[in-house]
């Protein structure tokens, strides 16, 4: 940060810390089962950070089923469809539970 401008500084490095106090809110663009594996989410992070462990809610028009984040095995090389959409694999889920559009946002937040 030794390039900003006098000041700055200060003002950014608040910023950067807010970023991370935000609840995780995850837009859902499509979704696949994988065999042995579960339920993996595309989407698009729309705030916050999210880790594995995490425990997440689908919200569709109201509050829905939670299930914790898990990691992806290399071995099933998912590939989201699109750079700026992440995958998630939320193994307790069904496909059914949720639709494109829907929220996977942080437990106790909302």
């Amino acid at each position: 940060m030794s390039a900003l401008p006098s000041g700055m500084e200060r003002i950014i490095k608040p910023v950067n810390e807010l970023a991370g106090a935000v609840p995780f809110r995850f837009r859902i663009t499509a979704s696949v089962t994988i065999t042995n594996a579960g339920t993996v989410v595309f989407g698009v992070i729309e705030a916050g950070t999210v880790h594995i462990g995490d425990r997440l809610q689908v919200m569709s028009g109201g509050p829905g089923p939670i299930a914790t984040v898990s990691p992806i095995d290399p071995a099933h090389r998912i590939v989201p469809p699109d750079p700026p959409v992440s995958a998630l694999l939320m193994p307790e889920l069904d496909v059914s539970e949720f639709q494109p559009g829907d929220l996977l946002v942080s437990t106790g937040n909302w």
